[in-house]
């Protein structure tokens, strides 16, 4: 049947995964002959299938789909729709990136009427760590026949037993006759545990198992975010009282009136068109590190980190004899191999030792002096003075103690332009704190705040992403789909609510089959799951992938892309599960425009280097 069907609709199956418990209903040999692949996995009618059964399919398909991507893959069980269902949505949210409701739905719409026995959708929901079936979940109707077939199964199952305890009844009496009442329980309660621990007791053991084993390997998958801020994690939050009189302290430093605006210096992004700046005064170059940005403020030598909401927290460091100081620069975090110090930041699941690291890269007050109207070379001077004071300082007391304080202060190193390149090839890859790009400050000019347009940061393009929704269009191929976004002005995030999707989202994108328009394609969606907000999908460009497989994989997904100028197009970089909607096609026009401004590594060394031998 199968043969006769890929003949009539012109289609080449490639590879046959027989997931029935027995041989009788596929000759092997039949599709050896044909050059189709054939895998058998011996799967039980009854039960879930196991970790190992599932691996040996994701590895099976993953191959085929590496090396033949013109063939049809046909799995099939006894049935076709239960424990088939299970593998193929098991491995569209394993390896596709599909949310667990979203590929069962799209599994039961493609396979009428779909998984309906509820152990194996309830499982398959257990598997990626939801405790229960989402309500959003549309049960499947159970066909007559289904209701035939479970019916039958059912009084098997009755008949079984009544036929066990008619046994386990017949042998108590016989038990009771030849032995005391003492044996008797006994010999009563090993039957029991008999009973739960046979054939049904090791499928169920074997059930939870695999699906504890699931939950945790899906924990494993789900991307690793901070809980806190560093700030939040390494500092303690001053009462409103202080925090009042903080402000209002620096405030009559600086002569400052904003009192809720965090007053550190702002720098603008690099960009051809204003690469000139670099021309007119000298600069010194460093990394730009990816941390909490903050000043440090010393007053009574107590010890406090501003954030940029402006908000205080009080750390541990001490500096004896200094006071009215005010600094400014990063809190990092850097991981430690091994210590013995209980602070920590918490990643996912996952708790790592960490040392947490405040990089100053600016002076504005030392010791009640102002130096913020002073060049960057005086500022800098204050700053190594600073460190080196609390150094010596503890290095006379406790140094031990320094080394295992939480909270360390370190000068973040500056260099001179032609150093550039270096810290980017060499440098910057062994930093052991998250760090992109460069930031370069003028040395003969004084300390800015907020805005400085002569206070450069330089991005890497790919570092610059939006969110495409990719999905095939009217000429798109095996190894091409559309990149669209969303024809809507809005400030909106669009994100959705949850993991799991409504079961009308998946019809909005489902153009699988390249029937969806051409280059112009317009669609309708509901924008954050809103019903009155409508915007349009708009296609905007074209993405390649390396094979068939890797398409799938980011296929009708919300995806983050970057762009690569060495072959000057998009790359996929991250699938947004939670997302319901693309970027805005404003946000794209303004990334495209960045683009013809923007350096990529290349240019920006040639350039530096122009400036150099000038």
């Amino acid at each position: 049947m199968l043969q006769n069907s890929q003949i009539l609709n012109n289609k080449k199956i490639g590879l046959i995964i027989d997931l029935t418990d027995k041989s009788k209903y596929y000759d092997h040999t039949f599709f050896t002959e044909r050059n189709i692949i054939y895998q058998k996995i011996i799967c039980d009618n009854e039960m879930i299938p196991k970790q190992q059964m599932l691996k040996i399919f994701i590895s099976t398909v993953k191959k085929y789909l590496e090396q033949n991507n013109d063939g049809l893959i046909v799995c099939h069980c006894l049935y076709g729709y239960n424990i088939t269902g299970f593998f193929i949505v098991y491995f569209m949210v394993k390896e596709l990136g599909y949310n667990t409701l979203e590929a069962i739905n799209l599994f039961n719409r493609a396979r009428q009427p779909g998984i309906f026995k509820k152990i194996y959708y309830e499982a398959l929901f257990k598997q990626f760590g939801q405790t229960s079936i989402p309500r959003k979940f549309k049960k499947p109707i159970i066909p007559i026949w289904g209701k035939i077939m479970l019916k039958q199964k059912n009084e098997q199952i009755m008949k079984k037993s009544n036929n066990v305890k008619e046994s386990r009844l017949d042998n108590a009496i016989n038990k009771k006759k030849n032995s005391n009442l003492i044996q008797y329980e006994n010999g009563e309660g090993d039957e029991d545990k008999d009973e739960n621990g046979g054939e049904n007791g090791d499928e169920n053991r074997d059930e939870n198992r695999d699906e504890n084993g699931g939950e945790d390997e899906g924990n494993k998958n789900k991307k690793q975010r901070r809980l806190y801020s560093l700030l939040e994690t390494i500092g303690e939050r001053v009462n409103s009282n202080t925090e009042e009189e903080l402000k209002n302290i620096i405030c009559k430093w600086f002569n400052y009136k904003e009192k809720n605006k965090f007053l550190g210096t702002i720098p603008v992004p690099l960009t051809k068109s204003n690469a000139k700046t670099l021309t007119e005064h000298q600069y010194y170059v460093t990394w730009n590190a990816l941390g909490d940005r903050c000043m440090l403020l010393i007053l009574n030598e107590k010890c406090y980190l501003i954030g940029k909401n402006f908000k205080f927290y009080k750390v541990s460091a001490k500096f004896p004899k200094i006071n009215k100081t005010i600094m400014d620069g990063e809190l990092v975090a850097e991981p430690i191999a091994s210590s013995k110090s209980n602070n920590s930041v918490l990643i996912g699941k996952t708790s790592k030792k960490m040392k947490y690291i405040f990089l100053v890269f600016d002076a504005l007050f030392y010791n009640g002096k102002p130096y913020f109207q002073k060049n960057l070379g005086e500022r800098l001077g204050v700053v190594k003075h600073l460190i080196n004071f609390q150094k010596n300082h503890l290095s006379k007391s406790n140094l031990q103690q320094y080394l295992n304080d939480p909270f360390q202060m370190k000068f973040k190193d500056i260099y001179e332009l032609k150093h550039a390149k270096t810290i980017l090839n060499q440098l910057q890859p062994n930093i052991a704190h998250p760090n992109n790009g460069l930031i370069f400050t003028p040395v003969n000019q004084p300390y800015i705040f907020h805005n400085s347009n002569s206070l450069l940061k330089w991005i890497p393009f790919k570092e610059q992403k939006i969110l495409f929704l990719i999905k095939n269009f009217k000429n798109s191929n095996r190894k091409t789909a559309g990149l669209f976004v969303l024809n809507k002005t809005s400030d909106n995030d669009f994100s959705g609510n949850g993991d799991e999707g409504d079961d009308d989202d998946d019809d909005d994108d489902d153009d699988e089959d390249g029937d969806g328009g051409n280059d112009d394609e317009k669609n309708n969606v509901n924008v954050g799951g809103e019903k009155n907000k409508v915007g349009e999908l708009i296609k905007v460009d074209v993405i390649h992938f390396s094979d068939l497989y890797q398409k799938i994989r980011y296929l009708l997904k919300i995806v983050e892309c970057y762009f690569d100028f060495n072959t000057e197009k998009w790359k996929p970089k991250e699938i947004f599960l939670k997302k319901k909607c693309p970027d805005t096609l404003e946000k794209y026009e303004k990334l495209i425009k960045i683009m013809d401004k923007n350096f990529n590594k290349k240019q920006l060394l040639e350039y530096i280097q122009k400036i150099i031998i000038k």
